[in-house]
Parts: C-alpha cells; sequence; structure tokens
C-alpha cells in the first residue's frame, strides 16, 4: 500500500519504520529535513512540501503530532 507520513518525531518515526518494515510503500515528510532522511536510508521515499508533487497522492496518509506545554 501507498501511504503518506507527516511528523517524524519519536513517535512518528517509529511508526513510520513499522511501516516500511511492514512492506508498504512510505513516503515521508518532515518540518525539519533531517528527520527524513534516516527513513529514506530505510527505504522510504522524501516528499517536498507541494502536496501535488510530494507522492500524498496515496491510498492512506498518516499524522502524528504533538502537543508540547
Amino acid at each position: 500500500m501507498k501511504i503518506g507520513f507527516v511528523g517524524l518525531g519519536s513517535m512518528g518515526r517509529t511508526m513510520a519504520a513499522n511501516l516500511l518494515k511492514g512492506g508498504h510503500e512510505l513516503w515521508v515528510w518532515n518540518r525539519s529535513p533531517s528527520s527524513v532522511q534516516p527513513l529514506v536510508e530505510l527505504g522510504a521515499f522524501g516528499a517536498n512540501c507541494r502536496g501535488s508533487e510530494s507522492g500524498f497522492r496515496c491510498q492512506r496518509r498518516s499524522l502524528a503530532s504533538g502537543d508540547r506545554p
């Protein structure tokens, strides 16, 4: 399945890595580009910020965001 994933903090990074291990095609984006690279090295595709060009025309999308106090 082709999945788009936004938000690669501690929770999102783990969730995204598990999706890759499950054999899914994963497109990832994070506002800090340095968080994308480790997942690209595992086989994900790094998405740019333009929705139509980013790979987010996916079958499923996921967003992991935190609320810091």
